[in-house]
């Protein structure tokens, strides 16, 4: 899933380079619900056409490519009271690259807040106005699945969660306002909360801000803001006596072990209220090295998947509120076969 974007699209067959999935690719032509979009339709890419194209291109480095044909199909989820969304938008991608499928995986789940997302079609149709989540960590088992939950399916009572306000209602993304980081407990310099603010440029574009991100597998910062994270984070290693590493696609290594994992800092995210990263949110291993799972941006700030492990996160549509605490996620997973 990916909640910065608005767009779902799936591997359909016939498709250019395949990924393994499971079941087998979706075949609209036998889809007696499945319709194309006329190519006159706004939302195709470009508009004009003899079909109704799209092309999902990545916001952030080492993101999924997919193009094909757009239309719109029926949704059903079984459960004690079956649902149905009818002419639902899909995007049927006929050719991709980039994308991890685990093997199992057939394509991405759009949940921005704008149209053609499912955001806004179980909040217009059906009056839910609450989606929520928590990932466990990823490799615990190779059939282990967590769960999308929606409206009176959440388990929790969000007045006893942390929240920050949702942002900026005619972005896609959830955009959040950051205003600083604490390492260790002690807040770092550098007015990060004007790094962090999204402001307008002179040529009318927008630029900074934070969003979080399911789809986005680690955090990514300003480029500013990042520099004195990784800065000071070094500094607690250098303390610890353990030597900075280079390692490729990685920004701060350490040489050291995963038991001295635990003695590097917990970095805190303040938002409206605080979200707390232990160093295993924060750090992984590889190899004889453990490495900050954040990298650089030159534009955005993400919430990453890695460091949302472990966090129940529900967001309120009608109260433009994100809330958060800790859970235990194991508790809420199922199994494939």
């Amino acid at each position: 899933m990916d909640t910065t974007s608005s767009l779902t699209w799936m591997q359909c067959a016939p498709i250019q380079h395949p990924f393994q999935q499971v079941p087998p690719p979706f075949k609209p032509r036998t889809s007696p619900s499945f319709r194309a979009l006329a190519p006159t339709n706004h939302l195709c890419s470009p508009p004009g056409h003899d079909v109704c194209r799209f092309r999902v291109t990545p916001i952030r480095p080492g993101g999924a490519q997919a193009s094909g044909v757009l239309g719109d199909e029926t949704l059903s989820f079984t459960g004690s009271t079956p649902t149905v969304f009818p002419t639902v938008i899909i995007e049927c991608a006929h050719s991709s690259m980039g994308f991890n499928s685990h093997g199992v995986l057939a394509g991405v789940l759009g949940l921005g807040k704008t149209y053609p997302s499912l955001i806004p079609v179980l909040l217009q149709r059906h009056g839910l106005h609450r989606f929520s989540y928590r990932l466990f960590v990823p490799g615990s088992s190779a059939n282990q699945h967590g769960f999308l939950r929606f409206g009176n399916d959440i388990p929790v009572d969000t007045r006893h969660m942390k929240s920050t306000r949702i942002l900026f209602p005619e972005e896609s993304s959830y955009f959040v306002s950051l205003n600083g980081i604490s390492v260790a407990g002690t807040r770092l310099g550098g007015n990060l909360a004007e790094v962090f603010r999204r402001r307008q440029l002179a040529d009318g574009k927008w630029h900074s801000g934070t969003v979080i991100d399911a789809g986005t597998p680690r955090s990514v910062m300003l480029q500013g803001a990042y520099n004195v994270l990784e800065q000071a984070l070094a500094e607690h290693g250098r303390r610890l006596g353990v030597a900075c590493v280079r390692r490729t696609n990685f920004g701060l290594c350490f040489r050291a072990t995963r038991a001295q994992l635990s003695h590097l800092p917990a970095v805190t995210l303040h938002l409206e209220q605080d979200h707390v990263l232990m160093p295993n949110k924060l750090f992984i291993v590889q190899e004889q090295d453990i490495c900050l799972t954040a990298s650089p941006s030159t534009d955005i700030t993400v919430l990453g998947a890695m460091q949302q492990v472990g966090t129940r996160f529900v967001y309120d549509l009608a109260a433009s509120t994100v809330y958060f605490e800790p859970e235990n996620c194991n508790d809420d997973t199922g199994r494939h076969d």
